[in-house]
């Protein structure tokens, strides 16, 4: 696993392979993570296991426009946790009538984000939705594991999510 700590992580679609497994991204002054797509290329990113939490923006973002419809534009985020961002867990507003076309959004949770979990797409059909804050302490200690309360880290937990490392 990797860990981004206070910036934005950004990811530039260049290429038709971005993938971001096991990662803690945290307090960022922005958007937690920023995938940032160009006009004309394939893009795909693959987001699988992944915690964006606590940022002053949205904990996941694209951004840019994709216009060409012969190159592919995919955005999959599997098991990945939004959780306590200034703005929205997930934006992903449509930047062309191809966006998204083959993207998988689902197995995830949004919880405590201020503008809402979604912007520009939906929750997906596996998706939970907990009641509880489910990291294991307060936000200052940086410990982001899953803790044992009900409706918090426990059902996640009960569903197979991946506990997240404390922050080095």
């Amino acid at each position: 696993g990797q860990d981004a700590y206070g910036s934005t992580a950004l990811v530039y679609a260049e290429g038709a392979n971005n993938v971001i497994v096991q990662t803690l991204i945290t307090e960022s002054t922005g958007d937690g993570l920023q995938f940032s797509i160009a006009g004309n290329t394939d893009a795909l990113l693959w987001c699988t296991n992944v915690t964006s939490v606590d940022n002053a923006s949205d904990g996941f973002a694209m951004t840019g426009t994709h216009t060409d419809s012969s190159s592919a534009l995919s955005l999959n985020f599997i098991n990945c946790i939004a959780a306590n961002n200034g703005a929205y867990g997930w934006s992903l507003p449509a930047a062309s009538t191809d966006a998204r076309s083959a993207g998988t959004i689902d197995y995830n949770c949004g919880y405590n984000n201020t503008s809402g979990n979604y912007d520009g797409t939906t929750a997906g059909s596996n998706d939970i939705t907990i009641t509880a804050d489910p990291f294991t302490a307060d936000d200052a200690s940086d410990d982001y594991t899953l803790n044992a309360t009900a409706g918090g880290g426990a059902l996640l937990s009960s569903s197979a999510y991946v506990a997240i490392p404390t922050r080095p």
